[in-house]
């Protein structure tokens, strides 16, 4: 029997799924972020902003695949604009990467029947990033580029450490980080006024990252402010910290120096993977590098528990390289459809871009945007 695709849009119908779904993300190993419960959260958050497409795909009645699409509206040019999107990865949100779409099998029959799916949904524009970096979504991206030819493709960094075969969890560190990290930790100790805190219960997990936005928001006060100033941002972060700790998929690292807040992690455990989807520091502490001295200890903890592997999250910040994190990716790609598709080719011809820029047309339509 052939694959069967269908979209559901109601949440009440998705959340039908959720045995289903999960019991699928167990066999395919894919990421926490792909779970139910981690998109589900999402969508709780940023429902008003995006609307949920989930294409869900059938074999014989069971549930094959699932790809967790959310669309959002604007215009562009002048015209409707129809963006697909990854759950999670969307713009304007805090990003869960590594997602993609959750599926039994990797087979072409499944491609086609994804890309059908697709094709049959109401969007001009699709963006799907964060992607997990597989063959299979490799396959299923070069898919949709042929189809609708795309605009860009990206690889985004997802710096990571390998502990194994590391006696001294440090010793991952560049030798500046390494000698600097050591000399504090020693003399920070001998003073008494270092301090580490595991933080696994639900409230103190919130009230943590509660903090952790705060020292955000004064961070970036004179940067064109913090993501952490919109209420879904700071929602989402408090009441998904809340939910990894109930669910033991999570924790809170934190270390104090003279009894104040110095740096903290929010650390997921998924499978045999370490995630320290958040670390952030307190600015009027620097001066003792605090987020290197919570790696120190974290590391060694995550070693002693068997964790290996630790991930630094998406995106190619210095202090990663010089905790000796070295490259993973996550895909992306953009690509237009139908008019909107039209309007953009015809946009880039030299005499339409002339007389748009003559007429203040170009201006207007970019106001749209």
């Amino acid at each position: 029997m052939a694959l069967n695709a269908s979209v559901l849009t109601d949440l009440s119908d998705i959340s039908q799924l959720q045995e289903e779904w999960s019991e699928l993300h167990q066999r395919c190993s894919a990421s926490i972020f792909s779970s139910y419960h981690w998109t589900m959260e999402w969508l709780k958050h940023f429902s008003d902003l995006y609307d949920a497409n989930f294409l869900v795909v059938r074999d014989s009645g069971h549930l094959a695949a699932l790809a967790p699409f959310v669309t959002s509206r604007r215009r562009s040019m002048g015209l409707p604009v129809k963006t697909l999107w990854m759950a999670g990865w969307a713009g304007g949100t805090l990003e869960m990467y590594e997602t993609g779409i959750v599926r039994s099998r990797d087979d072409a029959e499944m491609i086609n029947a994804i890309v059908d799916g697709m094709d049959g949904m109401d969007w001009n524009q699709v963006r799907l990033n964060g992607l997990a970096d597989c063959p299979f979504h490799a396959t299923l991206l070069e898919s949709v580029s042929e189809l609708w030819t795309a605009e860009n493709s990206e690889m985004t960094p997802c710096p990571y450490l390998d502990l194994g075969g590391k006696e001294d969890v440090i010793e991952t560190f560049s030798t500046r980080n390494r000698r600097t990290t050591r000399k504090l930790m020693r003399e920070l100790t001998e003073q008494g006024r270092l301090q580490f805190r595991r933080i696994g219960d639900p409230q103190g997990a919130e009230e943590a990252m509660r903090v952790y936005a705060d020292h955000h928001i004064k961070r970036w006060e004179s940067k064109g402010g913090s993501i952490f100033q919109d209420d879904r941002q700071r929602s989402f972060l408090l009441d998904s910290a809340r939910m990894a700790a109930e669910r033991g998929e999570g924790c809170v690292h934190e270390v104090r120096i003279d009894d104040r807040v110095a740096a903290q992690a929010l650390c997921l455990f998924d499978r045999d993977l370490v995630r320290v989807v958040r670390l952030g520091t307190n600015d009027d502490l620097l001066e003792h590098s605090p987020g290197f001295l919570l790696f120190a200890h974290m590391l060694k903890q995550f070693k002693e528990q068997n964790y290996l592997k630790v991930d630094l999250g998406a995106g190619a910040e210095e202090f990663k390289y010089r905790m000796g994190c070295v490259d993973r990716f996550v895909l992306g790609m953009s690509a237009q459809r139908g008019m909107i598709r039209a309007a953009t080719n015809l946009s880039h011809v030299p005499v339409v871009c002339a007389v748009l820029e003559r007429t203040g047309l170009k201006d207007r339509m970019l106001k749209g945007l």
